[in-house]
């Protein structure tokens, strides 16, 4: 009882300590009352109501008790689904999801949008396909392999490639099967992963189980194949894929035309690489090429020394009518060596275009004529050309230098490369004399032709090269030229 009583009287002690204090507090909360009528503000009040009567939780599935909802508000929440979408609200685009579940009809919203916003919500896995399973249950209408393509395809696009191997594991139990485009899907995803042992598998699966390729399939496991060096296979997916076109091209349909020219040329390539070229230069036909696939054979036409293949490639070229430029012509003469004719017809083409000749085809002419000696021909060139490059006029200089032909050397030094000297300026003194092959050969010639100025001039730009009027005297010892050694000397 004396506890109790000091209980009490404390108790009253502390209400009449604190009787402002508490007045004030129980004031304020009438005044609250009085002036907003509730403890929530109206807007949360909504919320609140929304959440209530919309929101079901995550895991809660829809009910087939529910009353049916309003079409003017299924059309309204899709609208609301949308813009939550586009404005990366993906909160909002599971909730009106999860509403939408209650519908009687299909939701009218894009099932790659709803998987993408699960995802960026963090949803894991598992929880995406119990809900992909819920929804093929429900509307088995949708229960469709070019609907879960379209899913596949944006995800491949994201290279999420766990979940698309979930969604393919599902498939038996919703009665579904992969079909063409769900291999092209996983074929395009693993190449761009740079799996290609799975690209391999999917290939193996995709013959045992008699599933046809599709033009994008093809064109993934020729890739693939080239990406291994794989020459073999690669050629005998080019003849299959070849066929779909030709036969497109019977139809009447573009897609023979349209080929895609990189396949091609990296074929090209391989077969360079493997000496495989002979073999598939016939392949090639009726198959839109470029002058640079053109310029990749020719190349190993050269370094191979076959002028029999150049003459195929050439009848290609001709057979699509490609446009060759100088610089391909310039290969040309170069597989050609062997037949004088031949070049000769080459050589006649390009002149009669009337042209600037590109420095490839005229050091490619010198080239051959120093091997035959056809001094008429370079003649003919060297009135054509306009070029007045260095590495070209070097180039006739010692051709008419070593054929003996020591006048129009001179000439070409002293009507063109001075000119060419006079027009770069001053600082450009020492880009005469840079060739000494080409300085040797020259000197020579004025020494032969009794251009003695020239000789000097060319030995008074390096006075203090002692090696180079050694070996000036050497020459015209070992040619029983008296006179051109004295006047080195």
């Amino acid at each position: 009882m004396v506890m109790d009583v000091d209980i009490v009287s404390n108790l009253a002690s502390f209400i009449v300590a604190t009787r402002v204090e508490l007045l004030l507090f129980f004031a304020a909360v009438i005044a609250y009352f009085a002036l907003f009528g509730n403890a929530l503000p109206k807007e949360q009040r909504r919320e609140a109501k929304i959440k209530i009567k919309v929101e079901p939780s995550d895991r809660e599935q829809p009910s087939d008790t529910t009353p049916p909802i309003d079409s003017e508000d299924c059309d309204q929440l899709e609208k609301s689904f949308q813009v939550a979408f586009e404005n990366g609200d993906h909160r909002s685009v599971l909730r009106c999801w999860n509403t939408m579940k209650k519908f009687g009809k299909v939701p009218g919203v894009p099932l790659t949008q709803v998987i993408e916003s699960m995802q960026r919500f963090k949803k894991d896995t598992p929880f995406i396909i119990r809900e992909l399973k819920t929804y093929f249950k429900k509307y088995p209408s949708e229960c469709d392999m070019g609907l879960l393509n379209d899913l596949l395809e944006a995800l491949s696009k994201r290279l999420d490639s766990d979940l698309m191997e979930k969604i393919i594991e599902i498939l038996p139990s919703i009665d579904l099967k992969s079909d063409q485009r769900t291999y092209e899907i996983f074929l395009n995803m693993y190449f761009t992963t740079r799996n290609f042992q799975e690209v391999k598998s999917l290939v193996a699966e995709m013959t045992a189980n008699q599933v046809p390729f599709t033009t994008r399939s093809t064109i993934v496991v020729i890739k693939t194949a080239l990406k291994l060096n794989n020459f073999e296979e690669a050629l005998r997916y080019f003849r299959e894929l070849k066929a779909v076109w030709t036969g497109n091209a019977v139809a009447g349909s573009p897609t023979a035309s349209m080929a895609p020219r990189h396949i091609v040329s990296q074929l090209v390539e391989l077969a360079c690489k493997e000496h495989q070229l002979s073999e598939f230069l016939p392949e090639l036909s009726g198959v839109p090429i470029t002058e640079d696939i053109i310029t990749v054979m020719l190349t190993e036409c050269v370094r191979q020394k076959d002028s029999t293949l150049a003459m195929q490639v050439e009848k290609l070229a001709k057979t699509q009518e490609i446009q060759l430029s100088d610089a391909t012509f310039g290969l040309m003469v170069r597989g050609f060596s062997g037949d004088p004719a031949k070049v000769q017809q080459l050589f006649d083409d390009v002149l009669s275009r009337n042209g600037e000749h590109s420095a490839e085809f005229i050091l490619a002419i010198i080239s051959f004529c120093n091997q035959t000696g056809n001094v008429v021909m370079v003649d003919k060139l060297y009135k054509s050309t306009k070029s007045r490059q260095l590495p070209v006029l070097s180039a006739f200089i010692r051709f008419y230098a070593d054929n003996e032909q020591y006048e129009k050397a001179c000439d070409v030094f002293e009507n063109d490369l001075k000119a060419v000297h006079a027009a770069n300026g001053p600082d450009s003194h020492r880009s005469l004399y840079l060739d000494a092959r080409m300085e040797r050969s020259l000197m020579n010639a004025a020494l032969r032709c009794g251009r003695d100025h020239l000789a000097k001039n060319l030995l008074d730009s390096s006075p203090s090269d002692i090696a180079k009027h050694i070996t000036m005297i050497r020459n015209c010892a070992a040619e029983g030229n008296l006179q051109g050694a004295m006047s080195v000397f």
